[in-house]
């Protein structure tokens, strides 16, 4: 389906419509093909962390990017439905105050013990 600006685009950068859907085993993305007849750049690199969403590749990102190791185990909690509790969270960033997560937590009603 074709990407129609809004009227406060900017029209000095290109038009871009991402998609994103899980088959049941992984997160998958289409070719881009911009409709200006150019040639698409390559979006992998911000795509990775959600096509590639596993805790070794998450671990790999976050521990690059926030420059420390990250826990694979943590995070296949995590992504396993886990409910999160002060140990999970202390073991995600062990500086973290416990009493907003658990707000915030509440307000998304995410599990929580």
């Amino acid at each position: 389906m074709p990407f129609t600006r809004l009227p406060q685009d900017e029209e000095t950068f290109p038009a871009l419509t991402l998609a994103l859907w899980h088959d049941g085993i992984a997160w998958r993305h289409g070719d881009p093909r911009p409709q200006d007849g150019g040639k698409p750049e390559l979006t992998d690199w911000m795509l990775r962390p959600l096509v590639y969403f596993t805790p070794a590749a998450l671990a790999d990102h976050f521990g690059s990017y926030y420059s420390r190791p990250v826990d694979i185990e943590t995070l296949e909690a995590v992504m396993g439905g886990a409910a999160f509790d002060r140990a999970l969270v202390e073991r995600l960033a062990s500086k973290t105050v416990w009493e907003p997560v658990e707000e915030l937590l509440s307000r998304l009603d995410a599990p929580a013990s």
